[in-house]
């Protein structure tokens, strides 16, 4: 598991590093080099969210080092919700952001140039 560098409340939104569990909704995505992309951001929607309770997964490939900003949006509902960063040399990342609203969630993160990262949200 990965370490969980920041912990941040945003809105309604706690998040902690916690390992994944059975879940009943939600997408994933790889963005990179398989996809045709070469760098920048990584994003997702994720339709249908009932509010409650979202898991957040990264995984990004390579060895860099510098801490890399994610965040969850409601589309529905304005701002960031829920936010931290990960190092992709770290490994895999499993967060949690709780008490959210119902709603159209995004997820977004930059990737290292070069590299592929596969994130998802479930619920």
């Amino acid at each position: 598991m990965a370490t969980l560098l920041a912990t941040t409340f945003c809105a309604a939104g706690t998040v902690l590093a916690i390992p994944a569990h059975a879940q009943s909704g939600g997408t994933s995505k790889t963005c990179g080099l398989d996809s045709g992309e070469l760098g920048g951001n990584c994003f997702l929607e994720a339709p249908g969210f009932p509010g409650g309770r979202v898991v957040v997964n990264i995984d990004a490939t390579g060895s860099h080092p510098t801490p890399i900003r994610w965040r969850v949006v409601n589309l529905q509902g304005g701002g960031p919700i829920c936010e931290g960063s990960y190092r992709p040399s770290d490994g895999p990342l499993t967060a949690t952001c709780d008490s959210l609203p119902p709603g159209t969630l995004s997820l977004d993160t930059a990737r290292p140039p070069l590299e592929s990262a596969t994130i998802g949200l479930s619920w």
